[in-house]
């Protein structure tokens, strides 16, 4: 027999079933001697229908996972093996993609804006 009142976790795990058969036999024991843990173990049930009744609504839902994941990897692969989805991809030379390289040139910092201004000065002496 407990000397004590089952704490709420293990007042859950009897709920849940998830007890073994000696702590389960032990807790129910307890529970016949003691009108605090009866009681908590009412308000614990009470809670546990509450949130079943709250979920079962989710649970009769039929989500089609497999069929819908084979249908979105079809379409990506539809949109990878298209010639229309690889026209923007270049993959050679392009005028715009060297001037924004070359656009880090003309940012000028303090600090580089000081650097360029003592070389020019050598340059002009």
């Amino acid at each position: 027999m407990m000397k004590r009142c089952l704490d709420e976790g293990l007042l859950q795990a009897y709920v849940d079933g998830e007890l073994s058969p000696e702590q389960a036999s032990e807790a129910a024991a307890h529970i016949a001697a003691c009108d605090v843990c009866a009681d908590a173990l009412i308000a614990a049930g009470n809670e546990t229908s509450f949130f079943a009744a709250s979920f079962a609504p989710d649970e009769s839902v039929n989500v089609p996972t497999e069929i819908l994941r084979a249908r979105v990897g079809a379409a990506i692969a539809r949109l990878e093996s298209s010639p229309e989805s690889n026209r923007g991809v270049s993959r050679g030379w392009s005028f715009s993609g060297f001037m924004a390289s070359l656009s880090g040139l003309f940012t000028f910092t303090p600090q580089g804006a000081v650097a360029f201004a003592g070389v020019l000065a050598i340059l002009a002496v």
